[in-house]
């Protein structure tokens, strides 16, 4: 018979960072991982309304937002990382 394992308490685990830039990078990257397939399903949302239905252009209008959005996550994540860097070598 094997032994019986202890359960780990969530206190065992290591906790994701809270503030800094290592909190701002894993923050970012959730947010990147949310927003990847938003545009798509927005674009194909709109495509399955009747034509001429009024929320279709909006739902198209979000989709660019939502691009605009992911391109700003990226460029924000970028700066961090050089950030990061140049702290690194001075």
């Amino acid at each position: 018979m094997a032994p019986t394992q202890k359960k780990k308490h969530p206190q065992h685990f290591p906790q994701p960072p809270q503030h800094g830039p290592a909190a701002a990078e894993l923050g970012l990257r959730s947010i990147r991982d949310d927003l990847q397939g938003l545009p798509a399903d927005l674009e194909r949302t709109a495509a399955n309304l009747p034509p001429g239905h009024p929320n279709a252009a909006e739902l198209r209008d979000l989709a660019a937002t939502v691009r605009t959005v992911r391109i700003a996550v990226a460029r924000i994540a970028i700066w961090l990382e050089d950030e990061r860097q140049e702290a690194r070598h001075g």
